[in-house]
C-alpha cells in the first residue's frame, strides 16, 4: 500500500512539473507511440488496443456533448458576455488613480527545459512569492496577476519579427500594484527577497535560467482597459482596496473593479454607454484629445 501511495505522489509530481512546452510536438507523440508499444507488450493485444480507442472515443463523445450544450463547458466557465471595463471602484473619475505594472518573466534555454537541476527550487520561489504578495496586499499594494503567460515558437514570424524572443521556455506574468513604494517594498522583503539571493548565488552554475522585469509607473488618466466575451483576466480580475466600515471601525475589503460599459447584459454590439465608447473618455480625457494630428504647411 505505501508503495502504490508513493507511486502516486511521484506520478503527481512529474505530472505537475511538466508543461507542454518542455518538448516538441514530434517527441511528445514519439512517448506515446513508446507508451503504446510497451502497452502491447505487457498486455494482450487486443486490450492493449482497445484501451487508446476506448478513451480517446470517450473524449470525442464528451467534446460532442459539450459543443451540443448537453454537457457543461469548462472553458466557458466565468466569462462575462459584456463588455466590461476595470477602474478602482472608488474613483470619482475615470482612471484617476495611478497604478504601477510588473512584468516578470523566467526562461530556460536548456536542451531538457525545466527537468535541469535547480529548477524546482526557482518554481517555489515564483509559489511563495506570489503567495506573499497576496497575504500582504494591503502592505504592498498588491492588485493581482496573471496566470502564467507562455512564449511559443513562432515558425514564420506571423506575429512579428521575433529575433529569438520565443525560443526556449519563457513564462511571464503581467502584474498590477497600487503604487511603485509598495512594489518596492515587495522586491526587498519576504520570498521575493529571498529568491533574489538565492538566485544571485546559483546564477553562474544555472547559466541557462534567465530572469528578468520591467516595470512601468502610470499616472493618472493614463491608463484604460476593456473586455468583451472574456473572463476576468488581468485587470479585470484585480481586487482593488476599498475602506469601509464595520462595527465602528474602518476595514479595508478587497473587491473587484469591474464595470460593464453597456446599457444591459446582452445588448453588447449597441448600447455601449458615451462615457465608456473609446479609449480616450476611458482615460477621464476630453473625447478627441487623444490621436494623430495632420501636419500643416508652414
Amino acid at each position: 500500500m505505501a508503495f502504490f501511495k508513493t507511486a502516486i505522489k511521484v506520478i503527481r509530481r512529474i505530472r505537475d512539473s511538466i508543461h507542454n512546452t518542455d518538448f516538441s510536438i514530434q517527441t511528445w507523440l514519439l512517448l506515446g507511440a513508446s507508451l503504446q508499444t510497451l502497452l502491447l507488450l505487457c498486455l494482450p493485444r487486443n486490450f492493449a488496443l482497445l484501451l487508446p480507442i476506448s478513451v480517446l472515443l470517450c473524449r470525442f463523445l464528451q467534446l460532442q456533448l459539450r459543443v451540443a450544450g448537453i454537457f457543461p463547458n469548462p472553458e466557458a466557465e466565468e466569462v462575462i458576455y459584456d463588455r466590461i471595463t476595470a477602474q478602482y471602484p472608488d474613483s470619482v473619475e475615470k482612471a484617476d488613480k495611478g497604478i504601477v505594472v510588473l512584468v516578470l518573466a523566467a526562461s530556460m534555454s536548456h536542451p531538457n527545459g525545466g527537468f535541469v537541476e535547480g529548477m524546482d527550487k526557482l518554481g517555489k520561489y515564483f509559489e511563495s512569492m506570489w503567495q506573499d504578495a497576496n497575504t500582504h496586499r494591503e502592505r504592498y499594494g498588491y492588485l493581482g496577476n496573471t496566470p502564467s503567460l507562455t512564449a511559443e515558437l513562432s515558425a514564420n514570424d506571423e506575429y512579428g519579427p521575433r529575433r529569438g524572443d520565443d525560443k526556449g521556455k519563457t513564462m511571464m506574468w503581467l502584474s498590477y500594484w497600487k503604487t511603485l513604494d509598495g512594489l518596492h517594498a515587495f522586491a526587498n522583503e519576504g520570498s521575493h527577497l529571498q529568491g533574489m539571493v538565492w538566485w544571485e548565488k546559483v546564477v553562474d552554475k544555472y547559466k541557462f535560467t534567465g530572469l528578468m522585469h520591467e516595470v512601468y509607473e502610470v499616472p493618472a488618466g493614463n491608463w484604460e482597459n476593456v473586455s468583451a466575451n472574456f473572463r476576468p483576466f488581468g485587470l479585470t480580475n484585480a481586487r482593488f482596496p476599498v475602506e469601509t466600515e464595520k462595527d465602528g471601525q474602518k476595514v479595508t475589503e478587497w473587491v473587484p473593479g469591474v464595470r460593464s460599459m453597456t446599457k444591459g447584459r446582452g445588448t453588447m454590439n449597441k448600447n455601449v454607454e458615451k462615457e465608456w465608447k473609446n479609449m480616450t473618455v476611458r482615460m477621464g480625457r476630453p473625447n478627441g484629445s487623444v490621436g494623430l494630428r495632420k501636419r500643416t504647411a508652414a
